[in-house]
């Protein structure tokens, strides 16, 4: 970070497009398609010296921490433990069985989460083993057929 302290650094902060029949709400950059590129280009804010030393003090703190995982909490970048996002998970689960595709997709949803599918899927397996959820199907594709309830 330091070396950039002197620098003219510009920023997009890529979080939502508004349309005419639309809100598009990103989670990630990944998620932008090539065309809104100019909609985000036009909306760079300049960061100033001071808010590159408090992005670089915070940094430093959460490199201290050194935290296997960091979330979005608020409007601040905190270490969390890696069982942080397990009570949004587990609202989107009932005690009826329910499609685990379905599941998964509604956690993404959660404007607290934003996370990948993959990590909501590593945290149902850890769930599963640890008897907080019960998965059935088979042992294919994570995806396909399986389902699950709450224990």
């Amino acid at each position: 970070m330091s070396k950039f302290q002197d620098k003219n650094i510009k920023i997009a902060l890529v979080d939502e497009k508004k349309t005419e029949d639309a809100l598009i709400r990103y989670s990630f950059t990944s998620e932008m398609s090539p065309e809104d590129f100019p909609f985000f280009l036009d909306k760079t804010l300049e960061i100033g010296f001071n808010e590159k030393l408090e992005f670089k003090n915070k940094w430093d703190v959460l490199v201290k921490e050194n935290s296997i995982f960091r979330a979005l909490v608020g409007n601040e970048i905190k270490s969390v433990e890696e069982t942080y996002f397990d009570k949004y998970i587990l609202r989107n689960i009932s005690d009826k069985w329910q499609p685990l595709i379905e599941v998964v997709a509604n956690c993404m949803f959660e404007d607290e989460m934003r996370v990948k599918d993959w990590f909501i899927l590593w945290r149902l397996e850890k769930m599963a083993s640890l008897k907080i959820v019960k998965i059935k199907g088979s042992k294919g594709d994570f995806y396909s057929d399986k389902e699950i309830r709450k224990v």
